[in-house]
């Protein structure tokens, strides 16, 4: 019977710990919606993408350009240029829809493209660079990316930022920038080519 009792009254004690963290609604908050959360530093939307479905992203909308960069996180260039690239893109606003592609792939030990894991690494990626667009990590091994740059008329290697006009045809390609105002430059040169 005594270790029932005991029982008993650590469980109560343990009930009232647990309870005295809650603060039960005021009379003065009921019916209000609670308040939206602050959000203090840019977050990134990460996802998978094939080719095939770049090459829709790319199409999707044909009254204005696509601005597609490739890059990578393990890359000194991509990661110097990503604060360049946060403020172009900004830039563009409307005139242009802006694509980032990660070519973080990863392989699993059979040589298949691993996406939960490439889009779990730019996920850290991409909060610690504070990137505030949709980030797609290419859905492919290093055996098939060649057809990545072949499909951008690009070099097979990053960082790479292409130019598809209205019609989804890539026009204009550039390596690195240096500055916002250079790839503004950039832009409204392949801009007026069109």
């Amino acid at each position: 019977m005594p270790r029932l009792h005991w029982s008993l009254c650590l469980i109560a004690v343990i009930g009232l710990i647990a309870a005295c963290g809650e603060t039960p609604p005021s009379e003065s908050d009921e019916g209000k919606p609670d308040p939206e959360p602050k959000v203090t530093e840019a977050t990134a939307e990460v996802k998978s993408v094939t080719l095939t479905g770049l090459m829709d992203l790319v199409e999707a909308d044909d009254t204005k350009p696509v601005v597609v960069n490739l890059w990578a996180h393990w890359c000194p260039p991509c990661v110097e240029e990503t604060p360049i690239l946060i403020e172009f893109a900004e830039k563009l606003g409307d005139k242009a829809d802006f694509i980032s592609v990660s070519m973080d792939f990863a392989e699993n030990k059979k040589g298949y493209a691993d996406v939960p894991a490439a889009v779990t690494a730019m996920e850290a990626a991409a909060k610690g660079l504070k990137i505030p667009f949709t980030v797609y990590v290419a859905d492919t091994t290093d055996s098939e990316a060649s057809g990545w740059y072949s499909y951008l008329e690009v070099d097979a290697e990053v960082p790479a930022t292409v130019f598809f006009d209205k019609n989804g045809m890539a026009k204009a390609s550039h390596k690195t920038f240096e500055s916002v105002e250079q790839a503004m430059a950039w832009f409204d040169a392949a801009t007026k080519a069109e």
